[in-house]
C-alpha cells in the first residue's frame, strides 16, 4: 500500500510538471507558427499557416478555413537561368528548399541527434531542452548562386527549415519519452498493486 501511495504522489508531481511543460511547448509552437504563401500550378495563391503535413500534402489554415494542398501542385520557386528581375527570385523559399534537401541527404543527422537528446532532457529540465533547442544557432552553408542582395532572405529560409525540423524532433521525442515513462510508472504500479 505504501508503494501505491508513493506512486500516486509521484504521478501528481509529474502531472504538475507536465502541465508546465505543455504550456511551454504550446508557447514555443505558437511562436514557431509562421504564415507561408503557396503558388499553385492552377494560378491560385494560398497564404496561411501549415497545421499538418504528410509526404504528399500540406493542410493550411487560411482566413477562409482549412485547405489541403498537394505538394505536387505547388510551383517551386527556383532560379533557372537568367532572371530579368531580381525581385522575382524567392530567395527565402530557395533557402528553405535547400535546407530540406540537406536534411534528407543526412547533412543534419548529428544536429537531429542533439535535438533528440534535448527532447529527452525536457522531462528533467521542465522544458528547458526545447528552449535551448530553439535558441541554438544555424550555420548556413555558402551558396554561390545567391546574389548579395538575396543572401539574408536565403539564410532566413534555410534557418527556418532547420529550426522547424529541430522543433518537430524535440517535441516528438519529449512526448514519446513521457508516454514511455508513464507506461513504466503505471505498469510498475499495477504490477505491485
Amino acid at each position: 500500500m505504501e508503494l501505491f501511495k508513493n506512486l500516486k504522489h509521484l504521478l501528481i508531481i509529474i502531472s504538475f510538471k507536465m502541465k508546465r511543460l505543455l504550456i511551454l511547448l504550446f508557447v514555443v509552437g505558437y511562436i514557431n507558427a509562421q504564415e507561408k504563401t503557396f503558388y499553385l500550378e492552377s494560378g491560385n495563391i494560398v497564404s496561411g499557416t501549415i497545421t499538418a503535413e504528410t509526404d504528399d500534402t500540406y493542410v493550411v489554415s487560411t482566413s477562409f478555413g482549412s485547405v489541403t494542398i498537394k505538394k505536387a501542385d505547388i510551383i517551386p520557386k527556383k532560379v533557372v537561368g537568367f532572371q530579368a528581375s531580381l525581385e522575382s527570385i524567392d530567395y527565402y523559399q530557395m533557402g528553405y528548399d535547400q535546407a530540406d534537401k540537406d536534411i534528407k541527404t543526412g547533412d543534419w543527422d548529428i544536429d537531429k541527434a542533439f535535438s533528440i537528446g534535448l527532447g529527452v532532457g525536457n522531462l528533467f529540465l521542465l522544458g528547458a531542452g526545447s528552449l535551448a533547442d530553439g535558441l541554438r544557432g544555424v550555420k548556413v552553408p555558402e551558396n554561390n548562386e545567391v546574389s548579395q542582395n538575396g543572401k539574408s532572405e536565403y539564410e532566413s529560409g534555410y534557418k527556418k527549415r532547420i529550426k522547424e525540423g529541430r522543433f518537430k524532433t524535440n517535441i516528438t521525442t519529449t512526448c514519446s519519452a513521457m508516454a514511455f515513462l508513464l507506461y513504466l510508472l503505471l505498469g510498475t504500479g499495477m504490477a505491485a498493486g
